[in-house]
C-alpha cells in the first residue's frame, strides 16, 4: 500500500539493463567496475602490442574489438574467447586480462584448473569475463572418468 513499493515478477542478471527491467524483473547486474575517464591508453595499446609481436594487424583488431564489443553492447553473449599462450611467464598474458577485469568489476571472476574440473559451476554466476590462469587442458582420461561418474549420477549409462 506504500506509494513508492515497487513489486517484481522475478530476478535476472541483464546487463546494461535497468534496476527494474522492462519485464519487471530486478536486475542483480550492478553495473561496471570503474567509470569512462578520457585518457591516454597507450599503455593499454603497448601491452596488447607487446603481447601480439609478430602478429598481424587483423589478429590484434580483432582482439581490440573482442575486448571492446561486450562493453558497447552489455549482456552480449560472446560465442568465442580470447586464448594468449606463450611459453614465458611474466610477459603480460593475465595482467590485460586483470586490466579488462577493472572494468567489470563484480562481473569478472578468475578461474584455474581445478575449477573446470569441479562439478560445481557457482563462479560462473553473473560473470560476463572470466580469466582462466595457468588452465592448461586436461587428462583426457581424467576427463573421461569424470564424464563418466557424472553420467552415473545422473542414471544415464
Amino acid at each position: 500500500k506504500w506509494p513508492l513499493s515497487r513489486e517484481v515478477s522475478g530476478i535476472t542478471y541483464s546487463p546494461g539493463e535497468p534496476k527494474i527491467t522492462a519485464s519487471r524483473e530486478w536486475n542483480c547486474w550492478n553495473g561496471w567496475g570503474t567509470e569512462p575517464i578520457k585518457g591516454d591508453v597507450t599503455p593499454f595499446l603497448q601491452l596488447v602490442n607487446h603481447l601480439f609481436k609478430g602478429s598481424s594487424k587483423e589478429i590484434i583488431e580483432w582482439f581490440m574489438r573482442w575486448c571492446a564489443f561486450p562493453i558497447i553492447n552489455p549482456g552480449t553473449k560472446m560465442y568465442t574467447s580470447a586464448v594468449l599462450h606463450g611459453t614465458k611467464h611474466g610477459t603480460g598474458k593475465s595482467f590485460i586480462g586483470y586490466s579488462l577485469g577493472r572494468i567489470y568489476g563484480d562481473n569478472f571472476t578468475e578461474i584455474r584448473q581445478g575449477d573446470l574440473h569441479n562439478r560445481f559451476n557457482g563462479w560462473a554466476k553473473n560473470k560476463q569475463l572470466v580469466l582462466g590462469d595457468d588452465v592448461t587442458g586436461s587428462d583426457k582420461r581424467e576427463l573421461a572418468d569424470m564424464q563418466r561418474e557424472l553420467a552415473q549420477a545422473q542414471g544415464v549409462d
